[in-house]
């Protein structure tokens, strides 16, 4: 999130920062494919008490990683906190770490947009 929020101040950086991200700036500024993204995520949480171990390491890889949902949902995540909050309050979530950073943006956001907690 802090290097796509750069890209508008520095967009020499933003042009190698893109090739980098394998597309994840142009999907984060989707709102349809953070909404396919999320939805997959969704499912996933959902079903994760339901796969064996295997299974769920095989579906997390390919949908958070090869489909690139933990990167551009957790950037539109931090996009959300930082829009409605502020900057100190992303941070300070952050620092908290994963669980208060995923309470504070379900805080903010509408059910059909909260993350599920596992």
């Amino acid at each position: 999130y802090v290097a796509y929020r750069g890209m508008t101040e520095f967009p020499e950086i933003g042009q190698v920062g893109r090739s980098l991200v394998a597309g994840d700036y142009d999907m984060l500024s989707k709102p349809g494919e953070v909404a396919r993204l999320h939805a997959g995520l969704g499912q996933l949480f959902g079903e994760a008490g339901q796969l064996n171990p295997d299974e769920l390491r095989t579906r997390s890889w390919q949908v958070g990683v090869r489909e690139r949902a933990y990167y551009v949902v957790g950037a539109h995540m931090a996009q959300v906190i930082d829009q409605e909050l502020g900057r100190p309050a992303l941070i300070e979530t952050i620092r908290k770490g994963p669980s208060s950073f995923v309470e504070t943006y379900n805080s903010l956001v509408e059910d059909s947009q909260k993350i599920p907690e596992i």
